[in-house]
């Protein structure tokens, strides 16, 4: 093993996970922007079912791309939290590891409508 190369290779991924967290604010407000411009363009805009369509479409690839974001953006809150475990011996790195897992798996429960009942929302779909 050559340790030198480990340490590059580490310090390359923790830069890595350092500028994805440098720029949260910006990817966030960049999805937000996006939602935004749809709709707008849904609320001034009459549009056939074609268009309807594609609009539905292109809102749900820019929502599930944002929910992956949110996720990741979780999980960096999480790891920031526990990052000096990194450092401190591998029983740490188990429990950081362990935790992280748990928040993922939290984060991959489904969503539960707030106002909505799935009934309504089946009512409104068949029209």
């Amino acid at each position: 093993m050559n340790i030198l190369e480990k340490i590059v290779e580490v310090s390359k991924i923790l830069d890595e996970v350092d500028k994805f967290d440098n720029n949260i604010s910006d990817k966030m407000l960049e999805y937000n922007y996006k939602l935004s411009d749809l709709y707008h363009y849904i609320e001034n805009n009459n549009m056939d079912n074609k268009k309807c369509y594609r609009i539905c479409r292109e809102f749900k690839k820019v929502l599930k791309e944002r929910r992956e974001f949110k996720n990741n953006v979780e999980i960096m809150n999480e790891y920031k939290q526990l990052k000096l475990k990194l450092t401190s011996g591998i029983e740490n790195r188990q429990l950081l590891l362990s935790s992280l897992g748990k928040r993922v798996k939290s984060l991959n429960m489904p969503y539960k409508n707030r106002i909505y009942t799935e009934e309504e929302l089946k009512e409104i779909m068949e029209g």
